[in-house]
């Protein structure tokens, strides 16, 4: 039975990750055969993990450019522009103003990793956040962010 294209394409940044990772292809091509890709990159997420943190750390002093350029991917940049990001971060004070993010949950769908949790602010409040990367060359890289709350968060588009 042959891989589809959408299934070769994970398998393939999945052993991108683990050389990322592991910093060669021995240890992508030498993984035990009885996991899963979804189960490599599962054991592999506190390098995503760290991305968010690194993410909002840069949030936090400030830079929203660096934030934007470094470690959002270029479909989240088509879609969402430097200003508007700027914007999202202003009308967001959560955003900049957090002490960490408390990771809840981490799926996989399709070829995206998502990683679900709560942003707790310098006040205490937990919003409800959900990160979203793809991989991006050999980079994981931020595709979508959501922030769940009642009053509901809205940009205008590019256009």
């Amino acid at each position: 039975m042959y891989a589809t294209g959408r299934t070769m394409r994970f398998l393939i940044a999945v052993i991108a990750v683990v050389i990322l990772l592991t910093g060669s292809a021995e240890g992508a091509l030498t993984q035990p055969s009885n996991k899963t890709p979804a189960e490599i990159v599962h054991a592999d997420k506190g390098a995503l993990l760290q991305i968010i943190n690194n993410f909002l750390d840069t949030l936090r002093k400030g830079d929203t450019v660096t934030a934007y350029n470094h470690y959002t991917s270029q479909q989240f940049q088509k879609n969402i522009s430097l200003d508007n990001f700027k914007t999202l971060v202003a009308r967001e004070p959560t955003l900049a103003q957090n002490k960490l993010f408390q990771h809840r949950s981490f799926y996989i769908e399709d070829e995206i990793v998502s990683f679900e949790g709560d942003l707790i602010s310098t006040t205490g409040v937990a919003v409800p956040v959900e990160f979203d990367f793809l991989m991006e060359g050999n980079e994981w890289k931020i595709m979508g962010l959501q922030l769940y709350q009642p009053e509901g968060l809205t940009l205008p588009d590019n256009n």
